[in-house]
């Protein structure tokens, strides 16, 4: 995978980091079938509460998503069946990670689709709050070098 570094800005704090990405059909599983991929960008919203990816069902049909496989999914909803998609994630600077494995959610209609820790975990991913504005930063891979904010360790720890 090509080097993907991405900073989103807000002008206030946030609660919830909501940024643009394109989402299509895996490459891998359309071309071989003569599907087609139709790209559609779409807000997402990283969740570091959240293990892997998911995808509204609205988007699913939109997309004209394929279900490969089904699940129990748990929320804070409780938990429900749901399908199973593979997918590709193309990133603003046209970075793509392939083969994400998404779940389908009920759509909450601020965003489509949720980053969760199966991308997250691949990079470093970094929150920042400074004078009332958030600032997100994530790059993948990661630097495999730690962030850390701390410049000599905590003797409280």
């Amino acid at each position: 995978m090509d080097t993907l570094a991405i900073t989103y800005k807000a002008d206030r704090l946030l609660t919830r980091v909501i940024t643009r990405l394109t989402i299509q059909h895996a490459e891998e599983f359309c071309i071989p079938r003569g599907l087609p991929l139709k790209p559609l960008e779409v807000r997402a919203m990283w969740d570091t509460g959240s293990t892997g990816c998911c995808v509204s069902e609205k988007l699913a049909n939109a997309l004209d998503l394929i279900g490969i496989a089904s699940l129990d999914l748990t929320s804070a909803h409780g938990s429900k069946p749901a399908n199973v998609y593979l997918i590709d994630l193309l990133f603003p600077d046209n970075t793509k990670a392939k083969n994400v494995i998404a779940a389908e959610i009920i759509p909450s209609g601020e965003f489509e689709i949720i980053i969760g820790m199966n991308i997250i975990t691949r990079g470093d991913f970094a929150l920042s709050n400074d004078r009332g504005k958030t600032v997100m930063s994530f790059r993948l891979p990661s630097t495999h070098s730690p962030i850390d904010f701390s410049e000599q360790e905590d003797p409280r720890l």
